[in-house]
């Protein structure tokens, strides 16, 4: 007998629509920005594998200004290629669109610090050791992460390697220009995961 209710529920987590905001950047405009950041990586950095070029990741940031949008974009390498133990690490970058006609002029790679942890250190744990990254609104990220020393878990197994995973909501109300951490949620210690 066929079970109608199974076979719905079925179709709906088929059909659910992905998490990540911006699914519907156009695959020519996809292609080019992950082409660009292949072409940056090989430029700045240094053990980008096949395996890794393939996880690029593009999100769109800003698109109130048509042919003027802005994407961050993540991907993994050793920036700076400087070499030693596990100094790979995932890099979100930041993609200006310049121009309408973006056929003719393009895109360019404005910095490898989209977030401006630099600027802004109540972000400067967000991004070690990231396991997962989501985009659900054009203004939100939603960040799983892992803190090197924590009070609770002591310090990481290793070189680079976390003590605690965290959860983070970040929020920007001024098209990525600043952003702010609006939820810090503690997951687990390294050492429970097994």
């Amino acid at each position: 007998m066929f079970n109608y209710k199974f076979f719905l529920i079925l179709l709906f987590f088929i059909y659910i629509p992905s998490t990540t905001y911006g699914n519907d950047i156009p695959k020519d405009t996809l292609n080019k920005i992950q082409n660009l950041i292949k072409l940056h990586a090989d430029t700045v950095a240094c053990k980008m594998s096949p395996e890794e070029a393939k996880k690029i990741e593009v999100f769109l940031i800003d698109n109130h200004n048509p042919g003027f949008e802005t994407y961050y974009v993540g991907w993994a390498g050793d920036l700076g290629c400087l070499g030693g133990n596990r100094t790979e690490e995932y890099i979100i970058s930041e993609v200006n669109a310049v121009g309408n006609d973006l056929s003719r002029y393009g895109f360019i790679v404005a910095n490898d610090d989209a977030f401006q942890e630099e600027k802004n250190p109540q972000l400067s744990n967000v991004f070690d050791g990231i396991e997962s990254i989501k985009h659900p609104t054009i203004d939100t990220f939603e960040i799983i992460s892992g803190a090197h020393k924590d009070a609770n878990c002591g310090e990481g197994p290793g070189i680079r390697l976390p003590a605690a995973l965290y959860s983070y909501l970040l929020i920007s109300k001024d098209y990525g220009q600043s952003w702010k951490i609006a939820q810090k949620k503690f997951l687990q210690c390294t050492n429970d995961i097994k």
